[in-house]
Order: C-alpha cells, then structure tokens, then sequence
C-alpha cells in the first residue's frame, strides 16, 4: 500500500510539473521544424527550450542536446531567463541517467545564473531539483528542506505576482516528502493549503490532482470514507475536464476503497467501468492496476476461478512490461487462490514463481542500495571539495582585496590630494570673479532702486492729487444737476408737477446714490493708500457709545446695540472704528426684525483679540460668503436695501491695516457673526 501510494503521489508531482508543456498547442515536430526554419533567435530559444522540456520524459539525450543549443543561443543574445531554464532542464536530466556529479554541479551553476539574474519561478524549480536528488539518495531529511526552500522562494519573493500560481505543486512536493516519511498529518496539511490556492485560481487540474493526493494520504490513514469523498470529488471535476486517462486511476482507487469499507457492488462496478475505459484508450498501465485490484476483490469475494482469470491477465501484461513488483504481488495472490481451491501443486508452483521473482527483486534492491549509497558518497565528496575551494577562493579573495585595499586607498589618497589642490585654487578665482561681478550687480541695483523709489513717489502723488481732483469735480456737477432739478420741479405748475413726481424722485435718488458711491470709493482709495498708524489705549464701552451717536438717527433709531467683553484694548483707533461702524451698520441694514440687534463683544486669545459683531438680520446664504468681501459685490438691489457695495470691502481693507483675518459665520434668516481676529499692540508698537 505505501509503495502504491508513493507512486500515486509522484504521478501527482509529475502532473503538476508538466501541465503547462503539455497545454501547448505546438507539437514536438511543429517546433523543430521551425527552429530548423531559421525563425528569428529569439524565438529560436523559446522552441529550443519547450523541445528540451518535451524530449525530458522521451529521450534524455536529446533533452540534453536541445538544452545545450537554447543555453548557447540564449547567452548570445542576452535572454537570461531561458540561460537558467535550459541549465534547470540539464541538470534534471542529468540526475534521470543517473550521473549525479553532473546533476550537481549544473544545477550549483544555474544556483549562481540566478543569483546574478533573478527568476522566482525557475529557482523554486532548481530547488525543487535538488530536493529530487537529494530523494533519490535516500536522504528525505534534506529532500524536504530543498522542497521547503522551493516554497518560501515563491511566497517570499512572488506573493502578488502571476508566478504564484505555481506554489501548490512545490507544496505538493513537500507532501509527498512527509508522506514518505510517515508524518500524514503535516502532509495532508500542505495539501490542503495547496488545494485552496489551486480553487482560488481555478485550476480545476491542479485542484484534481491535488484532491486525489488528499485521498491517497486519507487512506494511507485508514480515514476510508474522507478518502472516497476526495476521490470522488476529483472525479467529477475529471468527467468535466473530459480526462480519461485520469479518469482510470481514480474509478481504480474507489473501487478499492470501496472493497476495504465491504461494499462490493459499488467496487465492481467502479471497476468495471475502469476496465471498460482502459480497454477504450488502451492504456495498458491503468489496465494492469485495474486487474489486479479486480483480482484482490475476487479473491475477498472467494471467486477464486475469477480471481484467478483476472490475475492471468494481469500477469501477462506484467511480464510485457518487465515490472516485476506487480509479477511478485500476482504470483502471491495466484498462489493463495490455488491454494484454497485445493490444487496445492499449482499454488506450490505460483509460490516458487513467487519466491524467484522475490530473491531477483531483493538482488535488484540491495543493487539500488548501493548505487544509491556510491551516488551518496560520490556526492558528499563533490559537495566537500566544492566547500573546500570555496573556503580557498573566500582566503584568495580576502589577501586580493587587502592588497587591492592598499592600492586602491594609496591611489584615492594621491588623487584626493590633487583635487583638493585644484579646488582650492578654482575657489580662490571663483570668489575674485564673483566679488567683482557682486559689488558692479550692487551698485547698478541701488541705482535702481533709487530711481524706482523716485517714480513711485511722484506716482503716488499723481495719482492722489489726481483722485481728489477727479472726485471734487464729479461730485460738483451731481450736486449741481441735483439743485436744479429740485427748482425745476418748484417752478412748474401742480398738475404737470404731480404727473412727473416719480421722474424727479428717480433722479434725486439717483444723484444721491452716485454721490455716495464717490465718497464711499475716495474712502477705500485714502484707506489703501494710508499708513497702518500708531497703536493707543481704546475703552471699549465708551468707544461704542460715541460710534453708536455716529449712526444716522433716523435709519437706525430702532436698532438696539450691546457691548460686552473686554475694558480697554490697544490697537489703532480709526481703523477699528471703519470696522465697527461698517459692521453695525450692517447689522442694523439688513434686518428685517421687530427689534434689530447688534452685540459686540471681545475676549483675547493669546495675543490676539478676538472681536465678534452678531446681528438677528436676513442672514447670508453659504455660496454669497466669500464674495461680500469684495467691491461692488452686492446681494439684493439697490430698491430693497440702500448702499454703495464697498462697505465690507473698506472694512476687510481696515482689518487688513490692524494685520488681522475677518471670518462670517451666517445662516439666511438667522442673522450673521463676523468674527475679526488681530494682534493687540504693545506701548511704542506700530501696526504692520
């Protein structure tokens, strides 16, 4: 059972490994004939190295031939992954004709190609390799640490990349390692991690194979009923993937498990259709499992004629193919067969037939054993000289790197020295060129400047005589229109002075709201042109009380204003009142409330002081808030609400002036906060 096991699960390994070559379209003869074509060498190493992969399980010496080709055509032109293919694809031929010392040290030079030339794939193949030597010497020990290598090769360095869709055939590796060894938990654990990986890809051959590996380990455990559920799952995804030959193995396996769990007509008849199958396909290797197992189930069922008949069968197609252990374990059921039915000559003459094959498989083994053992030592040596002169190499090359060390800090020492010279000197005339090019560049500058500073103040003189000129004279022809539109209106008769009275008032309030508009520009204009100013000692309350006597006594004489906060407070005193008194204003404009209010209050904060206007006016709506800062931006007409536009653009100009931030804070129809943020100034200190 062990021995069956072990080949079940090494054709799982050879399944895995050689599925992609065999998905290829290109057959063997296709792809010679187009290397021998002349296709562009790219391509040529490409075919030369699926050749190579194809002739491994065919012919080794042409496996070899064609990996010698694609690894010199590939060095030629610079393709290092298929350097390392073809040196991974020699050495597994290598250790199939059983020349170890080859195997080893190829596979120890594409260990080194891959070093130098990276590939995640290729090197878990190459450890992989090695773990197979390393089995077939008998020492599982370090099998599995090769195949352990193989697999943490891939998840360390391939984890989000498409290379990881090959990790469950390296851990099914590590499986068949266990098994071997015995150790069927751990060995069903890693067949299980590779099933989910292989599920999440959906690799239905890869989770095929992998679920007849669960079910061969299962029954390894005497766990009969967790094996055929495995097996029969593998099965289905077969009947999907239309694969026969694949098909024979496991309706074999079920039908044997079925014979151990007693259940007789499930198995023949599981058999049966295997034999029928391998009939069809004539697949003479699943045809000699398939009878001895129907020979084992008559032999149980006491159908000893049958049980004979089907071993017959079996034995020939044995003895075709020289496999002598089946032939052993045939013999010995014939034997016992004969024997029940009483014919002790003919089981005697299985039993010696038995017995031949037995001593010859013995001589066989022990023959193995130590050709496995010449294998082991021929190998231990190799890989003792191979340590032997790297630790010579390691010495040689610590000795040439000292003297090289020597030379090398000798030369760097000598060279330092004349580059410093050199830059020392370059500095020297660097720094003379540059003082002379500074002081010519300074004085033109200042001359610059000087000039520059000149016309800005012959501009700013213009440009302020100009504004007040400009103004003086706009506003004296408006006052003037506006006087004599009012005589015009006083001399004309009563009936034609009714029919015009709305003309006339259009005109006054037009006249007024331009006048305005002057005085309100020629006050931002003088603002943006003003110095910061010094700062003084303000008293709060009665400074609201004297700005609340500037308010316009009709307009705002229902408004009610409250101050609450701070005393006394230093900052500059013009600027804070153009703030305030805009601000107040404001508040008291646009307010549609029984009882407009207005408080103001201030607190410090650091050394900041925090003054904060709230009114119960109309509100501003969010996407108005930013825009009310600026000149001439307006949010209702002029017939609705009086003003010019600039009232908080003088007063975000004013806070400016202070070196402080304006923030709102509003909601339409629940009234407005304007918080104003700026430093308090010390005794002596001037706004910036």
């Amino acid at each position: 059972m062990a021995c069956r096991l072990k080949l079940m699960l090494w054709g799982c390994y050879c399944l895995l490994a050689c599925a992609p070559l065999f998905s290829q379209k290109l057959t063997a003869d296709s792809v010679l004939l187009m290397v021998e074509q002349g296709q562009p060498d790219t391509l040529q190493v490409e075919y030369l190295t699926k050749l190579s992969s194809y002739y491994m399980r065919r012919d080794l010496k042409k496996a070899i031939h064609f990996a010698d080709r694609a690894q010199q055509l590939a060095e030629q032109t610079g393709q290092y992954d298929h350097i390392g293919k073809a040196l991974t694809i020699k050495s597994v031929a290598y250790l199939d004709k059983g020349m170890i010392d080859s195997a080893n040290i190829i596979a120890e030079q594409a260990e080194a190609h891959f070093r130098e030339h990276p590939n995640v794939l290729e090197l878990s193949n190459l450890y992989s390799t090695r773990g197979h030597l390393e089995r077939r010497l008998g020492r599982n020990d370090k099998a599995f640490e090769w195949y352990i290598k193989s697999v943490r090769n891939i998840e360390k360095h391939a984890k989000d990349s498409s290379v990881y869709y090959a990790l469950p055939a390296f851990l099914n590796n590590v499986a068949i390692s266990l098994l071997q060894q015995g150790d069927y938990d751990e060995s069903l654990r890693y067949l299980k991690e590779a099933l989910t990986l292989a599920q999440a890809k959906n690799s239905k051959l890869t989770v095929c194979v992998l679920l007849s590996g669960i079910g061969s380990c299962l029954e390894a455990k005497e766990d009969y009923q967790g094996a055929l559920e495995s097996f029969q799952q593998s099965l289905a995804i077969k009947d999907e993937i239309k694969d026969q030959v694949g098909k024979i193995s496991l309706l074999n396996n079920i039908g044997r498990l079925y014979v151990k769990m007693g259940r007789f007509e499930a198995a023949e008849a599981h058999l049966q259709e295997a034999l029928l199958l391998s009939d069809t396909l004539e697949y003479t290797t699943g045809r000699l499992s398939v009878l001895s197992v129907l020979a084992n189930f008559s032999l149980q069922q006491k159908d000893y004629r049958r049980a004979l008949d089907w071993a017959q069968k079996a034995l020939a197609l044995a003895q075709k193919d020289g496999n002598q252990e089946s032939a052993m374990e045939l013999y010995d059921l014939m034997a016992k067969a004969e024997a029940e039915r009483g014919r002790y000559d003919k089981a005697y003459e299985y039993r010696s037939l038995y017995a031949a094959a037995s001593d010859s498989a013995q001589v066989q083994k022990r023959q193995q054993n130590l050709d496995q053992l010449k294998m082991a030592y021929e190998l231990e040596k190799t890989e003792q000289e191979n340590e032997y002169l790297k630790e010579q190499r390691a010495k040689d090359r610590v000795i040439i790197g000292q003297r090289n060390t020597v030379m090398v800090v000798g030369a760097a020492a000598l060279l330092l020295l004349i580059l410093v010279i050199i830059l020392i000197y370059r500095d020297l005339q660097r720094k003379q060129s540059y003082n002379q090019q500074l002081e010519t560049t300074v004085a033109q500058r200042t001359e610059a400047l000087q000039q520059a500073n000149k016309d800005l103040e012959q501009a700013n003189y213009e440009l302020s005589t100009l504004s007040y000129i400009a103004s003086h004279d706009i506003k004296e022809p408006i006052r003037v229109l506006s006087n004599y539109v009012g005589l015009i209106r006083k001399r004309l008769p009563e009936e034609l002075k009714n029919g015009l009275k709305d003309y006339f008032e259009i005109i006054q309030t037009s006249s007024r709201q331009l006048y305005t508009l002057i005085e309100d520009f020629m006050r931002y204009s003088e603002l943006a042109r003003q110095e910061n100013g010094e700062a003084e000692q303000i008293d709060m309350h009665l400074f609201i009380q004297n700005l609340t006597k500037t308010l316009g006594p009709g307009e705002y004489a229902t408004g009610k204003i409250d101050y609450q906060g701070l005393d006394v407070v230093r900052v500059n005193r013009s600027m804070l009142f153009l703030v305030l008194k805009n601000l107040i204003e404001n508040g008291l404009k646009y307010n549609k409330s029984e009882q407009p209010e207005v408080l103001v209050s201030c607190t410090r904060q650091g050394a900041h002081l925090a003054l904060r206007v709230t009114d119960n006016g109309i509100g501003i709506p969010e996407p108005f808030q930013e825009k009310i800062f600026e000149a001439f931006k307006r949010l209702h007409s002029r017939a609705e609400y009086g003003g010019t536009g600039l009232g908080l653009a003088i007063v975000k100009l004013a806070v400016g002036k202070l070196g402080g931030e304006i923030q709102l804070e509003s909601e339409e129809g629940k009234g407005s906060t304007f918080i104003v943020t700026c430093r308090e100034q010390v005794n002596g200190e001037r706004e910036h």
